[in-house]
C-alpha cells in the first residue's frame, strides 16, 4: 500500500470497523510502521546521537514499534506520518 492509497483506503472504508477488509488493514499498519520507523531512524541519523547507541536503536526499532513506551517517544518525535 501506498501513501495515495491509504489515503483512499482510509476515505472510503466506512465508519463500521466490523466491514474492514481484514488485508487492507494489515497493508494500512505495515505502511505506517515502516514510515514511522523511517522517520525514526532519520531523527537519529539527524542529531547527535553516539553511533554504537545510534545502530543499536535502529535496529531495535522493528522489535520494539508495538511497546506503548516506544509508541510514545515515536509520537513525541513526530515520526507518524501526518497524513494517518
Amino acid at each position: 500500500m501506498t501513501k495515495d492509497e491509504y489515503i483512499h483506503w482510509k476515505a472510503t472504508r466506512g465508519q463500521d470497523p466490523g466491514n474492514w477488509d481484514h488485508k487492507l488493514c494489515q497493508d494500512a499498519d505495515n505502511l505506517i510502521k515502516a514510515t514511522a520507523i523511517y522517520n525514526y531512524r532519520a531523527w537519529l541519523n539527524a542529531n547527535n546521537v553516539p553511533e554504537p547507541l545510534k545502530q543499536y536503536l535502529k535496529d531495535y526499532a522493528p522489535y520494539s514499534y508495538r511497546y506503548a513506551e516506544f509508541n510514545d517517544l515515536l509520537v513525541a518525535m513526530k515520526c507518524y506520518p501526518e497524513w494517518m
